[in-house]
C-alpha cells in the first residue's frame, strides 16, 4: 500500500503458500522458521492481503485509510466492507471508498473497441488505427479533466465519438484541430483512420454508441473524478520482479522477504540511508568509498526522475513509442504469404544465377573469380574452364609452353633444360586416362610425363 501524496510504502504483505524445509522433512519436528503464512487459492490473496492492512494499520499505527486506488478488482472491493454488508472488515475499522485507476479504466473501455476493429468491415468500420485514436481521445479527456465534476466529465467523454464523426460544435479548440483550423481559415486534413461517415456507417455509430454510454456513465466518470493514479506500484512491481524473478521459486525461504524489503526500504529512504542504516544494525562500517557510490547512485535517482516529467521528454517518448508500434504493425502487415514460400520451385541452374544476380541484397557480395579470371564459373574443375586438364589439355600445354616453368622438386627438369616444343607434346589422346588425377596440380603431372618421368605420388 502506497500513499497518495507521499508516494511512500505505508504497509505491505507477503504471502506463501508452501515453506522449502516442511515440504523436504514431512516426518522431521525439527524447529525451523516456517515461512508458510497462507492457505487458500491464489485469486483471493490480494484481497486478503489488502483487508489485512486495512485492519492492521489502525490497531497498530492509528492510521485509517478512508480511499483506495486501484484497478477494477471486485473480489476485493467486495471484502472491503463491513461484516453486515457482506465483508470481512470489523465495524471499528472505516469502510474505504474506492477509485479507478485511469490507466487501467483506459485499458477497460478500449478493449471493446479494439474486438469491433477485428471484425469484417460488413459488420464493423472501426479499424486498429481508429480504435487506437478513441483510446488516446478517452485518456486524455478523462486525465486534462479530473478536476471536474463527474458530469461535466461524462460531457466531455461523451463528446468524443461526436468529434470522431466530424460534429466539432461542442469540441474545444485547444484540442480540437479542426476547430483551430475552422477559428483561424486554415485548411486541416486529418489522417483518414481518424474519422467516420454517419451517414455511410450508421451501424458503427450505434457500436460505438453503445460502449460509450456503458464505459461513460455518471457512475463510471466518478470513479475516474480524482487527480491520483497506480504508477508508483507499477514501478514497484517491476523492480521487485527484477530483483525476485518470477523464474525463481523464493516464496519456500526468507529469501522472499529479503528481497522485498530490500526494494521497499531503497524506495522509502533512499540509497545512503537505507545501507547506513542497515549497517549500524548490523555492526559493520562504512567506507568512503560506498558512502560516496551511494550518495552518487541517490542523485542519479533523483535527475532521472526530474528528468522523465518534464513535458518534453513525455512528448518525446510517447512519440517513440508510437513509432514502434507502427513498425511493428507495419512489418506485420507487410508479410506475404503463399504456396511453398520457404521453397524455391525453380530448380534451373541459370534462372538461379539470374535471381541470384538481380537480388538487391547480394550486390555488395563480390563474385567469385575463377584462376582464368572469368566469372561464369569458381573452379578450374569445372567443366566450362578453359583450364580443365581433360577436356582443353591442348590449351593448357601451350599457354605452359609460352611461360616458363620454375625448377621444382615434382619435375625432372635438370638445369636450363627447356620445355619440350609444341611438335613433342601428346594429345590427350595418347595419354591413357588412368594416369590422371583429379586435383589442382594435373598440369605439373601432364609436364612430368612429357619429361618421360613418372609422378611419384597421387599427391604430387
Amino acid at each position: 500500500m502506497i500513499g497518495a501524496l507521499s508516494k511512500k510504502v505505508l504497509d505491505s504483505v507477503v504471502y506463501n503458500k508452501k515453506c522449502a524445509t516442511c515440504t523436504k522433512r514431512k516426518n522431521n519436528n525439527q524447529k525451523h522458521l516456517c515461512v508458510k503464512n497462507y492457505e487458500g487459492s491464489s485469486k483471493s490473496m490480494e484481497a486478503s492481503a489488502l483487508t489485512k492492512m486495512l485492519i492492521r494499520l489502525p490497531e497498530e499505527k492509528g492510521v485509517s485509510i478512508c480511499g483506495i486506488i486501484t484497478d477494477d478488482d471486485s473480489n476485493g472491493r467486495s471484502k472491503s466492507r463491513h461484516v453486515a454488508n457482506g465483508g470481512v472488515l470489523p465495524l471499528n475499522v472505516e469502510e474505504p471508498v474506492f477509485r479507478a485507476d485511469p490507466s487501467h479504466r483506459k485499458r477497460v473501455f478500449a478493449r471493446p473497441i479494439y474486438n469491433l476493429s477485428a471484425l469484417p468491415m460488413k459488420k464493423s468500420a472501426v479499424t486498429k488505427g481508429l480504435a487506437s485514436h478513441i483510446k488516446y481521445c478517452y485518456g486524455a479527456c478523462v486525465k486534462r479533466n479530473r478536476n471536474k465534476t463527474p458530469k461535466e466529465l461524462l460531457a466531455m467523454v461523451r463528446n468524443i465519438l461526436e468529434h470522431i464523426y466530424g460534429s466539432h460544435d461542442t469540441c474545444d479548440a485547444s484540442w480540437c484541430y479542426d476547430k483551430k483550423a475552422i477559428q483561424e481559415n486554415v485548411p486541416y486534413n486529418p489522417p483518414a483512420d481518424h474519422r467516420l461517415d454517419k451517414a455511410k456507417y450508421p451501424e458503427t455509430y450505434q457500436q460505438l454508441k453503445e460502449i460509450f454510454e456503458q464505459y461513460s456513465s455518471i457512475e463510471m466518470m466518478s470513479y475516474c473524478n480524482h487527480p491520483y493514479d497506480t504508477q508508483t506500484n507499477e514501478a514497484l512491481n517491476q523492480v521487485i520482479a527484477t530483483v525476485a524473478a518470477k523464474s525463481v521459486c523464493y516464496s519456500g525461504s526468507i529469501s522472499l522477504f529479503s528481497r522485498i524489503a530490500l526494494v521497499i526500504g531503497i524506495h522509502n529512504m533512499g540509497y545512503y540511508n537505507f545501507f547506513t542504516e542497515l549497517f549500524q544494525r548490523v555492526g559493520v562500517g562504512m567506507t568512503a568509498i560506498l558512502a560516496k557510490f551511494l550518495h552518487a547512485k541517490n542523485e542519479r535517482k533523483d535527475r532521472k526522475k526530474v528528468y522523465e516529467r518534464r513535458l518534453d521528454v513525455k512528448v518525446k517518448r510517447s512519440k517513440q513509442q508510437k513509432k514502434q508500434i507502427q513498425e511493428i504493425y507495419k512489418e506485420r502487415t507487410d508479410m506475404s504469404y503463399g504456396h511453398a514460400v520457404g521453397i524455391p520451385i525453380d530448380k534451373s541452374k541459370k534462372r538461379k544465377q539470374n535471381s541470384d544476380q538481380n537480388n538487391p541484397l547480394n550486390k555488395n557480395i563480390p563474385q567469385k573469380k575463377c584462376k582464368c579470371g572469368s566469372t561464369t564459373h569458381s573452379c578450374v574443375s569445372q567443366k566450362d574452364c578453359p583450364r580443365n586438364p581433360p577436356k582443353n589439355l591442348d590449351v593448357v600445354l601451350a599457354q605452359n609452353n609460352a611461360t616458363p616453368q620454375p625448377q621444382s622438386e615434382n619435375m625432372s627438369l635438370s638445369g636450363t633444360q627447356e620445355l619440350p616444343s609444341s611438335t613433342d607434346i601428346p594429345s590427350s589422346t595418347d595419354i591413357p586416362s588412368s594416369l590422371w588425377q583429379p586435383g589442382p596440380r594435373q598440369t605439373k603431372i601432364v609436364l612430368a610425363l612429357c619429361n618421360g618421368d613418372k609422378p611419384q605420388s597421387s599427391k604430387n
